[in-house]
């Protein structure tokens, strides 16, 4: 099979290699974006996304702005080393009116975080945090 074999089969059954996105986070503590009025010690754990590149193959060069392919980004709070949980999900829409940034409450992590962020070819990237992380 040759190199135009494979495209072609790429184009016609909509075949297509896994390419794993590139993600650069910072990963932080802050105070809630809406005020907890009935704990002043509640802390979030945050996400801010500043790089999401997606890697396209085709033979039309696809050009994307940062964070333009970026579909969503998948929680599980208390990942256990072998099965996702999904117990929040993220959207595109939502986090760009954020300034893509994922907010979410210290005290719903039970031990590991598996992050997954996923593109809009349906590729993602995962990633394993503690709470270490976000203390940084």
């Amino acid at each position: 099979m040759s190199e135009t074999d494979v495209n072609d089969t790429v184009e016609a059954v909509g075949f297509d290699f896994i390419q794993v996105p590139t993600v650069e986070c910072q990963y932080f503590l802050d105070k809630p974006k809406k005020a907890d009025l009935f704990n002043q010690n509640t802390k979030e754990c945050v996400i801010k996304i500043e790089k999401f590149e997606s890697h396209v193959l085709s033979r039309k060069p696809l050009e994307f702005a940062n964070l333009e392919t970026l579909s969503m980004v998948m929680l599980d709070y208390d990942f256990d080393g072998e099965v996702f949980d999904l117990d929040e999900v993220f959207y595109a829409e939502d986090l760009k009116k954020n300034d893509y940034e994922v907010r979410f409450a210290e005290n719903k992590v039970k031990g590991e975080i598996m992050v997954i962020y996923i593109d809009i070819f349906g590729n993602e990237k995962r990633e394993i945090k503690t709470m270490s992380d976000f203390s940084k």
